[in-house]
């Protein structure tokens, strides 16, 4: 999830920004939080001038559903846990808007409307410095000396994400603020993310554009050999009580994933309360903002009273949606599919050979094609080629250039060879749309329906991850049997200009 900076905002989040954006603290990270009154001169609070917007923040039961991030906390009084760490908050500077209320059951969390909301209207502001971070770049005096961001601003062989990872695994052995630990004892104790499933619920996802993200999921054997050591490293130099096995680096590395923000190429951030904000693909009522280290949401339009006030984590489809965040949208109008370079290749070998004996030296003539257009950086060495519900309509031209480049006579690639041809790219892709279209529209269709027969059938008894997975592969097939439809329409098209002019020539020459 990504935050807007200021460049980003509309007049009223501008004017909302410059009325919040005035202290000394916003203006320099590494400038110093105030002065002791000893010292003669008066003692700001972190981030001075960032008065809270009310203090009658509301926290119930009465959650609706909808479209959460993954996670189930279990039991524990969280409506007092959730009031502990609001007041927390507020006394730490930050702004939290008496018109909302956080709403919670056993399963998922959301954040209310308890009053109608204008547009334009601060829902939330939270400095960065009470976020887990990799680092910080805006931080009053006390938060300098941290022991923890000493460490990570040294530690150079870290990635973004494995400096998050420290620092919340740190704030689990060491906590250097009890703020932390109270944001601790709000986060979800199991995901439902593929990184937590079983290996029967792996396995139903064969075929699918999931099959192939969770392939790059840790894996217990990837954890010990690239991970755990640079773990162990900074649990040597940070003290920690607890060692760290697969099953607290799961957790933790499933929190980072389903509840990190982004703030361009910074982050990822975990940002308490304002990770409750749900998502949906079809409404977005605020979106998140940063600026001079300071994170905070602006209603976008207006809210009614009771309404859940949605954001968006991006354009993702469902497939993405789960693999990331844990759940699917039933509304998700965002559909997309994937068929594989060497299927599409395979389904262009069964056109040019006119028997079986003939295609393994077909295929390799196919890949040495595909090489040089490769090396002639028509093409990327992509391994498949995504179709997307925005518009079916639109074939890649990298396949274009891919599958006219396996139609193209011997002779003719020969000369291109020599430099015969300056302007090949250029014939690619005109007999793309002419002469080679009706093989490209076979070899698709074919490819299609070979990719259709993947899918597994589910199993009698489905329980709510079955059901999410269930979900991707109709968003999959959809778009597969659109995509084959609009195909299908466009061969019968260019057959019916072949019969036409089949007939025209018949009867000129009976003329």
């Amino acid at each position: 999830m990504d935050a807007t900076g200021p460049q980003g905002l509309s007049e009223a989040e501008k004017a909302i920004w410059n009325a919040i954006s005035d202290s000394e603290e916003g203006k320099g990270g590494d400038e110093k939080a105030g002065k002791s009154e000893q010292s003669g001169k008066s003692k700001k609070r972190p981030y001075a001038g960032m008065e809270r917007v009310g203090v009658g923040v509301g926290v119930s039961k009465r959650c609706k559903g909808g479209k959460n991030r993954s996670g189930k906390w279990g039991g524990g009084e969280r409506e007092g846990e959730i009031s502990r760490v609001i007041k927390t908050l507020i006394k730490e500077g930050c702004a939290i808007s008496d018109r909302i209320e956080f709403c919670l059951d056993e399963n998922e969390g959301g954040i209310f409307a308890r009053e109608d909301i204008n547009q334009g209207t601060l829902l939330v502001r939270i400095p960065e410095h009470l976020s887990i971070a990799p680092e910080y770049n805006y931080r009053p005096e006390r938060v300098i000396k941290s022991k923890v961001l000493s460490f990570l601003k040294q530690a150079k062989e870290l990635s973004q994400f494995e400096k998050t990872l420290v620092h919340l695994l740190h704030v689990i052995n060491t906590p250097e603020s009890p703020f932390h630990s109270l944001f601790l004892k709000l986060l979800p104790k199991s995901f439902n993310t593929p990184m937590n499933w079983t290996k029967d619920q792996k396995d139903l996802v064969k075929g699918t554009e999931l099959e192939s993200s969770i392939l790059n999921d840790a894996t217990d054997e990837v954890f010990k050999s690239r991970v755990k050591p640079k773990l162990d490293e900074a649990s040597q130099a940070l003290g920690w009580k607890k060692d760290v096995d697969f099953e607290l680096f799961q957790w933790a590395a499933s929190v980072i994933c389903t509840r990190g923000y982004h703030n361009g190429s910074n982050g990822p951030y975990l940002l308490p309360l304002i990770d409750q904000f749900n998502h949906s693909s079809t409404v977005n009522h605020t979106k998140l903002n940063v600026c001079n280290g300071v994170f905070f949401h602006i209603a976008n339009i207006d809210i009614k009273k009771g309404e859940q006030i949605y954001t968006s984590y991006g354009d993702f489809s469902n497939s993405q949606l789960l693999h990331t965040y844990g759940f699917v949208e039933e509304d998700n109008p965002l559909k997309y599919v994937s068929l594989q370079a060497h299927e599409i290749y395979k389904s262009v070998t069964k056109i040019l050979c006119a028997s079986d004996d003939q295609i393994p030296e077909a295929e390799e003539d196919i890949k040495k094609r595909i090489q040089m257009a490769v090396e002639c950086k028509w093409i990327s060495d992509t391994k498949r080629y995504v179709f997307s519900s925005k518009d079916l309509t639109v074939i890649p031209e990298e396949l274009l250039l891919a599958i006219s480049l396996c139609f193209i006579d011997d002779e003719s690639l020969e000369e291109f060879n020599k430099g015969e041809f300056t302007h090949l790219r250029d014939i690619l892709l005109a007999l793309a749309k002419d002469e080679f279209a009706e093989g490209i529209y076979t070899a698709l269709i074919e490819t299609i329906a070979r990719k259709m027969k993947f899918y597994p059938s589910l199993p009698a008894k489905s329980g709510y991850i079955e059901g999410m997975i269930s979900r991707v592969r109709q968003d999959e097939v959809e778009i597969l049997k659109r995509l084959e439809t609009h195909m299908m329409e466009k061969m019968r098209s260019i057959l019916q200009k072949e019969m036409e002019s089949t007939e025209s020539i018949q009867a000129s020459l009976a003329s």
